[in-house]
């Protein structure tokens, strides 16, 4: 992978990331107090912005990657769910 590709694959998974973790805060939105779920959307919003931004500007500098998103998008996303996976195995291992 080139640097370009690297560096896409890292931020199209934080812009996954980010959309995945507003989901869980949408889905407990009625758990939390009013003003840690706006906090918490708010910030994701702005996470989620910047990714896009940042894809935005890899992409028109250089045009090739564009070729290549769709096979680096899939690849960040099963790189995602196993990192989300093995945390969650984590959490529910009991500690000795």
């Amino acid at each position: 992978m080139t640097p370009e590709q690297t560096t896409l694959k890292h931020w199209i998974k934080q812009l996954l990331r980010v959309r995945m973790d507003m989901e869980d805060a949408r889905a407990t939105e009625k758990d939390l107090p009013i003003d840690e779920f706006l906090s918490k959307t708010h910030r994701l919003t702005l996470d989620e912005s910047r990714a896009e931004q940042v894809i935005g500007e890899l992409l028109q500098a250089t045009p090739a990657l564009e070729q290549d998103y769709n096979a680096i998008q899939e690849t960040a996303h099963e790189e995602l769910v196993e990192e989300r996976e093995r945390d969650a195995d984590h959490a529910q291992k009991p500690r000795r």
